[in-house]
């Protein structure tokens, strides 16, 4: 349910959506120069409607201490109308997986879903 998690919610009345972000972080535990960390990142995500039962999402960044692509994650949904169809992907990286949902929209029956999952955490 929305009231539970907002951030499952797919608005598909929003055309489109993009952001732009840059992060800084030093840290410097216990003031040992060999333990401090610092990060210099470039984010970029958005969404965008493919048609009005289609959405796109993506959202990845560039380190600019490490000169790499940050983690990267493309999803898309699908308003099945009484059903909704989702699928993530991570291309690469050390998070490489990938997810498809198929659940029911009505709160009622949450729990009847089928889902397929393959993470860095599994073998198969």
């Amino acid at each position: 349910a929305i009231s539970r998690d907002p951030n499952a919610f797919v608005d598909f009345n929003i055309p489109w959506n993009i952001a732009l972000s840059y992060s800084f972080n030093y840290s410097n535990p216990l003031g040992q120069r060999a333990s401090r960390t610092i990060s210099n990142t470039l984010n970029f995500n958005g969404d965008f409607n493919l048609t009005p039962k289609w959405k796109i999402q993506f959202t990845s960044g560039y380190d600019l201490v490490r000169s790499e692509i940050s983690p990267t994650s493309f999803s898309i949904y699908r308003d099945l109308h009484c059903w909704d169809l989702s699928a993530s992907w991570v291309p690469f990286g050390q998070y490489q997986s990938y997810s498809i949902d198929i659940k029911v929209k009505a709160s009622i029956l949450q729990d009847l879903k089928l889902s397929k999952r393959k993470g860095f955490y599994t073998r198969n």
